[in-house]
């Protein structure tokens, strides 16, 4: 779980529920802090926090970019000797929150009900807010352009692997030959994969799309490849490191291009 909240309805206050920094973009640029399991993030004009379990609170300390890390399992015990049996993290949360004065929250439009109803119930004022949670991602700096080129150039490397393979194929009919294999999607997909895992990036759903599979939107590809037609490259991989995404599509032809095709590319 994680959380922003504030004595008043701030712009960039606001919280998660159940969701890690892994899979939370606005989370991991609140707190620069990249983690596995869900935790509470909060922020307020006095600063910001976040509820770490054990397993996390030395490194969370280390990393984070926020101004206190709290412990989870301090205030769970502070509950139980208050009586609570199984204090839960949003009991942990109200806790601190009360230590604090906060009253009002701004959550996120994607706020799960279940916790907003919870907050509610104990006596907070709980608001939405419109994405972009923090307006303030929209606008890059200097750091992050960097990381983003970086990522970009490594996806521009495994496009050029892919195109060394297919100049380095042979058309034997209607397929292409690589090594005596036929070169098909899913082995130009591998090749794309590991020469980004090589380079600390990790893509997702990378289309290798030949023929009629490039002008089905998203259709990832399938089968061997064939000359004399377009094949559809779109890479966006992120990287490991940084969590930057780029993204680049190219349409390639092996062999002689098809009128058609050189006339959508204005050269026909």
């Amino acid at each position: 779980m994680a959380m922003g909240a504030g004595k008043e309805s701030l712009p960039g206050g606001g919280a998660w529920e159940l969701d890690t920094s892994e899979a939370n973009s606005d989370l991991y640029y609140a707190t620069r802090f990249l983690a596995p399991d869900p935790f509470a993030y909060v922020r307020s004009r006095e600063g910001s926090f976040v509820i770490m379990s054990d397993l996390e609170y030395g490194r969370a300390r280390a990393q984070a970019r926020v101004d206190e890390v709290l412990s989870l399992s301090h205030y769970e015990e502070q509950l139980r000797c208050r009586g609570a049996a199984e204090p839960t993290l949003l009991d942990v949360l109200d806790e601190v929150l009360r230590e604090r004065g906060v009253k009002r929250l701004l959550v996120p439009a994607a706020f799960p009900l279940e916790q907003a109803d919870g907050l509610r119930e104990r006596g907070y004022t709980v608001r939405s807010k419109k994405d972009p949670f923090f307006p303030e991602r929209l606008v890059k700096s200097h750091e992050e352009v960097a990381y983003i080129l970086e990522t970009q150039r490594h996806t521009e490397a495994a496009f050029d692997a892919a195109v060394q393979a297919l100049r380095a194929a042979e058309i034997r009919g209607d397929t292409l030959v690589l090594d005596g294999e036929v070169l098909t999607s899913e082995g130009m997909k591998r090749l794309i994969t590991l020469k980004l895992m090589e380079q600390g990036c990790v893509a997702q759903h990378t289309i290798v799309a030949c023929g009629s599979h490039g002008v089905d939107p998203h259709h990832e590809g399938a089968g061997p490849l064939r000359p004399h037609q377009s094949i559809i490259f779109d890479i966006f991989p992120r990287s490991s490191a940084t969590r930057y995404f780029a993204d680049m599509t190219r349409p390639v032809v092996t062999g002689r291009a098809p009128e058609p095709l050189k006339r959508l590319a204005g050269r026909g």
